[in-house]
């Protein structure tokens, strides 16, 4: 499954735009609202649609890792609203957001929220996700 991002819980415990300045030295506060672009992902989930990939949109926490979940935490995100986990995209979605970038996030879920998971397998799937999500992208950028 594909999950295209909607919204995100920033649980890394670092601001990523923290310290950084524009070039005329102003700091980089935006507003987190919109960060990932609504009609990116529109396109996107009806293009995957169309290739028959399962595709959902969700809001993505991203976690410090680099360990899987505890099932506290899992119960903790679930509460939030999170419905994907990760241990990247944060970093690169606020400040490409901040240089005024449009913003599509895109996931692939390697195993079960919540579930024992095993390192190997998440690498395996992960290989075979990829796939989908190259077919997607190959479909995807000459309409955007």
């Amino acid at each position: 499954t594909v999950v295209f991002v909607r919204d995100h819980l920033n649980m890394m415990g670092v601001a990523p735009l923290r310290g950084w300045r524009y070039p005329d030295g102003m700091p980089a506060f935006i507003s987190a609202t919109d960060i990932y672009d609504d009609a990116l992902r529109e396109l996107s989930f009806e293009r995957a649609q169309a290739l028959g990939i399962a595709s959902s949109v969700g809001v993505y926490a991203a976690m410090s890792g680099p360990a899987y979940e505890t099932p506290t935490e899992v119960s903790l995100l679930r509460s939030a609203g999170a419905t994907v986990v990760g241990m990247s995209m944060v970093p690169e979605a606020l400040p490409a957001a901040a240089l005024g970038l449009r913003v599509l996030g895109i996931c692939s879920l390697t195993n079960a929220f919540g579930e024992h998971v095993e390192h190997e397998e998440v690498v395996r799937v992960s290989n075979e996700t990829a796939v989908a999500v190259g077919r997607l992208l190959v479909d995807l950028l000459p309409r955007m």
